[in-house]
């Protein structure tokens, strides 16, 4: 079932309120950011406090999370904490 959204801050804030349901049992100091980036279709990044390398169980719950979002129409973009240094770093 493909969801529709009226705008950036409808997209940013279900699919903040999705990963808070689907992401039980993260520490408190885990913040998960959304930022929405696309309205038509509606796309999110979704920076995530963590190393991409790491906990392989913790990855591939993240690829079924991309593919719910993707189910309901909202293409996600994952950004690990190595990439968001990569990204400083580069500034």
């Amino acid at each position: 079932m493909k969801k529709s959204f009226k705008n950036l801050k409808d997209v940013k804030l279900f699919t903040k309120k999705f990963l808070k349901e689907r992401l039980k049992g993260l520490p408190e100091e885990a913040k998960i950011e959304v930022e929405a980036v696309g309205l038509n279709p509606p796309q999110v990044r979704i920076y995530l406090p963590f190393y991409s390398e790491g906990n392989l169980i913790r990855c591939n719950e993240v690829d079924f999370i991309l593919e719910e979002l993707l189910s309901l129409g909202i293409h996600g973009e994952i950004v690990y904490l190595d990439d968001n240094l990569e990204l400083e770093a580069l500034k």
